[in-house]
């Protein structure tokens, strides 16, 4: 999931799943 921070910490904001966005 840190990548997700990495990558799009807007994102991160929201509680959103990683298996979404990939």
């Amino acid at each position: 999931m840190f990548l997700i921070k990495v990558y799009i910490p807007k994102h991160f904001e929201i509680p959103i799943d990683p298996h979404l966005l990939f």
